[in-house]
Formats: structure tokens, sequence, C-alpha cells
């Protein structure tokens, strides 16, 4: 909360918009009496605030967003090199006969995740910059959030099996396994979706509602690669909890990212200065949630 408290501050904004949660209860409970005119005006007078904080992001920052995305190889058309067969073997299983997949399938996949992320941040100047020890910190303790976030992404609820598979495998491997399926007259493809559950452990029926809002709260914020390269360099740098040698430095580097974002998000929204300041925010509160799912997802691995 400290660390989501600072990027606020870090943009502008005033410290009297962050609030206790006396504060929120206070002021919750005032709006019931309120007039919707006026809480419509108030409202709107905030975002108006919170949106001429930040200047739109400028042409030599998109460029660097741009060559950040090129980095994480967003783009790459093919991705399968680092999995093993029998990885790639149960995947279109899974498409195929929409048989789970198998447990020890399920931990090569978050393996091969890991190792993508820690590649993606060796290559950053900002990550070679830090100490040897703030580097292996960061990749030990964040890249594991990194890895719920990017899983969270492939079962956005508008998603079909082909754009789920993307990220994981490559534009040009999943045309090949499709055209594969389709001279297999496998049906049903058009508007396959794969659920969580296919993919990764089943929680008990008391979880699973909030396992599926919180996948769905993380899987559903990026609207683009930009978005989705930025709140992860957000997520990759954050310094809570972790043991550093030089947090001032690390600090810095995710202010830099955060507002790299701010800035991209005004630029998307600038006839609407209120999405801006709300997906920012949205934003930066999925660096919390990512925590709680990866904790979710370790009650559910050790119960089995």
């Amino acid at each position: 909360q400290f660390c989501r408290y600072k990027l606020c501050l870090a943009v502008g904004m005033n410290t009297n918009w962050v609030l206790t949660e006396e504060e929120k209860k206070q002021k919750f409970e005032g709006r019931v009496k309120r007039k919707r005119k006026s809480e419509d005006q108030d409202e709107e007078n905030i975002c108006n605030s919170l949106a001429g904080i930040a200047s739109c992001i400028n042409e030599e920052e998109m460029l660097e967003v741009k060559d950040l995305v090129k980095t994480s190889g967003y783009f790459e058309m093919s991705k399968v090199n680092d999995m093993e067969t029998s990885l790639i073997r149960d995947i279109i299983r899974m498409i195929a006969f929409r048989h789970p997949l198998p447990v020890n399938s399920q931990k090569q996949l978050k393996e091969v995740l890991n190792k993508r992320f820690r590649k993606i941040a060796k290559r950053l100047q900002e990550f070679q910059m830090l100490s040897f020890k703030d580097r292996e910190e960061i990749l030990t303790q964040n890249i594991p959030y990194l890895v719920e976030m990017q899983i969270c992404t492939i079962f956005h609820p508008s998603l079909v099996w082909r754009e789920q598979l993307i990220p994981l495998m490559g534009l040009q491997e999943v045309d090949k396994l499709e055209s594969k399926l389709k001279s297999m007259n496998i049906a049903g493809l058009d508007d396959l979706q794969v659920p969580y559950s296919h993919m990764f452990s089943q929680p008990t029926k008391q979880n699973t509602r909030q396992l599926q809002e919180t996948v769905k709260d993380i899987g559903s914020w990026a609207q683009d690669a930009c978005e989705n390269v930025l709140i992860s360099l957000v997520q990759l740098f954050c310094p809570d909890m972790l043991n550093l040698m030089e947090r001032r430095r690390v600090e810095e580097i995710q202010t830099k990212f955060a507002v790299l974002l701010q800035k991209y998000l005004k630029q998307r929204h600038q006839t609407e200065p209120c999405v801006s300041v709300s997906r920012f925010a949205s934003g930066l509160n999925l660096v919390n949630k990512c925590k709680e799912m990866h904790k979710m997802v370790g009650r559910l691995e050790e119960r089995k």
C-alpha cells in the first residue's frame, strides 16, 4: 500500500486524495445524502485536477515504450523454442480434446514463463545498473508475481483459445496448430475458450469465486501491448518487502515506469480524463492483486 501511495505522489497527486479507511467511510456515507448532481460535479473536478498533473506521453518517451515492448518479445512470431515437446503435446490435447493440462505440464509452463521474465529483466538497462544482490532479490521475489500476471491475461473473458495461446506460443505457432486441428476435423474451435481450471489448479468450491474474480481483475486490465509491458515493469521493480541495498534506486526505476504508464494512459484517454485516472489507479492496484493471486495459488498447490 505504501508503494502505491508513493507512486501516486510521484505523478503529483495531492496527499489529501489518498484517504484513510475512516475517511473513506465518512466520504461514501456522506454521498448517500448528497444530490447526484453535486456528486457528479465533485468527481469531475477531481478527475480534471488529476488529469492535469502529467502531460501526455511525448514522441521520445513513446519510442522508449515501443523499444520496451520489443525487448519483451511481446510480438515474437514463435515462442516454443524454450518449451518441452511434452508440454506442447499436452497443450494440443487440451485444445483438441478438452483435456486439463497435467500437473507436471502446469509446473513446466510456469517454469518457462519464469525463465522468460528473467531473460527480459536482464536485458533492461535499468536492471543492469543495479547491484548483483538487488538484481537477484528482484528476480527471486518479484518474478513469481509477474508469472501470475501473465497467466491471468490468458483468461481475459473476451479471448478465445487462439488469442489465449499467442502470448505463450507466438502467432506463427498458433496458426500452425489451428491448421493441424482443422485438418483433424476438430469441431467447436471458433468459440472455444480455455478455462483456468483446464490449465492450472482447480480451487475448492469456497475459493472458486474469489480466484475467478481475481483472475478477471488482473487479466482484463491491460488493453494493449504497451500497457501490458509498462504495468509488468511497475510490478518487476516493486521494492515492497524486498531486502535491497539500493532501495532508493529501485524506487526511482519503478516510479519512472509508473509515470510513463500514467502519461500513456492520458494519451489514450484524452477525451475521458476520469477514465485515465481510474485506470492508472486500478493498474497500480494490480501489484497487490498479483501478490494475492500468488498466495492463493500457493495454498492450492500445497493441498496437492
